[in-house]
C-alpha cells in the first residue's frame, strides 16, 4: 500500500464548500467568508495555473451513502465541469467502525 500523497497530484479540500443537508446552504468558512459560493472554482483555477498537469480534486466527508450531501456533492461536480472548472475527480473522506460500516 502507497503511503504519502500521489505524485503530480493537488488535493484541494472542499470540506466545507458542500452546501450542509439540513440547512441547504454552504457552510460558513474564512474561504466562504472572503471569496463568496465561488471559492471552490476560484481555487481550482488557481491550482491549476499553478501546475497545469495536477489532478484536482474535491473532498467531502459524509457522503459515502446516497443523501442530500452525496446529491449536493455530485451536483457541485456537475457544475464545476461543465463550466469548464479543472476537475480530476471526487474523493469521498470516511471513518467506519467495522460493526458500523454502511451497506449499499
Amino acid at each position: 500500500m502507497r503511503s504519502g500523497p500521489l505524485p503530480r497530484t493537488r488535493r484541494l479540500t472542499a470540506s466545507s464548500a458542500v452546501p450542509t443537508p439540513s440547512l441547504c446552504k454552504w457552510r460558513s468558512n474564512v474561504f466562504y467568508n472572503v471569496l463568496g459560493s465561488d471559492y471552490v472554482q476560484i481555487a481550482l483555477v488557481a491550482a491549476r495555473s499553478v501546475d497545469p498537469n495536477a489532478k484536482l480534486y474535491i473532498e467531502e466527508y459524509g457522503a459515502e451513502k446516497v443523501n442530500a450531501k452525496s446529491d449536493a456533492l455530485f451536483y457541485l461536480a456537475q457544475d464545476l465541469k461543465s463550466m469548464g472548472i479543472p476537475l480530476g475527480g471526487i474523493w469521498f473522506e470516511g471513518h467506519w467502525v467495522t460493526p458500523q460500516i454502511p451497506t449499499p
